[in-house]
């Protein structure tokens, strides 16, 4: 019998607007899951649009904190919609500094990152910043997880076909 193993501890990740949500949300009810939210939406939403550097390290904090929640209580696998990586690139995009709490992302022990190719038509929402150079942002990411060392798979595509590229990503044979 062939082993099949799946990973404990997603982060959906990627330029605005590539899909991370829906995937993320997708992931959750195939997997079973549990959804951890894109804290600096939450926190936008709530404080208004604007925001400066030091917002950058409350929202990092925050998203911290949603996840230490879930895995804390976890008996499922966790799908995190984001996370401070997107920080990282967010802060050097717009302030061209990062905070050291947002880079301590690298120290994580995510079991896997899922990297969405934007290659999805770009959807206008108030939150978003960057429409034309979204190619220019995923190769920062695919880079930044690369020197990083950490576990990935670009996800492409779309629907079902993206879903299932994530989901054979996430179920691997060891």
């Amino acid at each position: 019998m062939e082993t099949v193993c799946m990973v404990d501890w997603i982060v959906v990740t990627g330029p605005e607007s590539s899909g991370k949500t829906t995937l993320a949300q997708d992931l959750v009810q195939e997997l079973d899951g549990l959804l951890v939210s894109e804290y600096s939406r939450i926190y936008l939403e709530q404080s208004g649009l604007r925001y400066g550097k030091d917002d950058l390290e409350l929202i990092a904090a925050g998203q911290r904190g949603l996840e230490h929640r879930a895995l804390r209580s976890a008996t499922r696998p966790i799908v995190s919609d984001t996370g401070l990586e997107v920080l990282e690139v967010w802060s050097l995009e717009r302030f061209n500094c990062v905070h050291p709490e947002i880079t301590n992302w690298r120290d994580r022990q995510v079991g896997l990152y899922l990297l969405c190719r934007p290659d999805l038509p770009w959807e206008e929402d108030p939150l978003r910043e960057n429409p034309f150079d979204r190619d220019r942002l995923f190769e920062h990411y695919l880079d930044m997880l690369k020197a990083a060392d950490k576990p990935f798979a670009v996800i492409e595509g779309e629907g079902n076909a993206r879903l299932q590229s994530a989901l054979d990503a996430v179920h691997f044979k060891p």
